[in-house]
């Protein structure tokens, strides 16, 4: 690739990495490679590879649920971006919920084998 764009790159990343250092994003993570390429990672994620940076919010299996590129508008993408944001730390809370739930009623029922064994 052609070395402007390059450092460009860079400079972009290091701006990113600034913007997410603050310690109220601790579970956002910057990725940046150039072994995609490599992988045919533009092929398979059927994005086009023409040196656009690709911003994306990705849930823990892998399932995007935004994407952007760098012409990404905030006064025109923000509330969609916001929307799913949001949605997903409802779908989280709700997860953790039933992950609870399920580990508290496991444990109230081997409670229960106890005391049918005791007697």
């Amino acid at each position: 690739r052609l070395w402007p764009l390059r450092l460009m790159w860079h400079w972009r990343m290091a701006q990113w990495v600034e913007l997410l250092n603050a310690p109220e994003l601790s579970s956002v993570h910057l990725l940046s490679t150039n072994a995609w390429r490599k992988l045919d990672f533009h092929e398979t994620m059927q994005i086009p590879n023409d040196g656009r940076a690709y911003a994306m919010v990705i849930r823990n299996n892998g399932q995007i649920l935004w994407g952007s590129d760098d012409a990404f508008k905030e006064h025109l993408q923000e509330k969609a971006m916001v929307h799913v944001v949001n949605q997903e730390c409802e779908y989280r809370i709700e997860e953790a919920d039933r992950l609870l739930e399920s580990k508290r009623r496991a444990l109230l029922e081997e409670g229960d084998k106890k005391k049918e064994d005791a007697s």
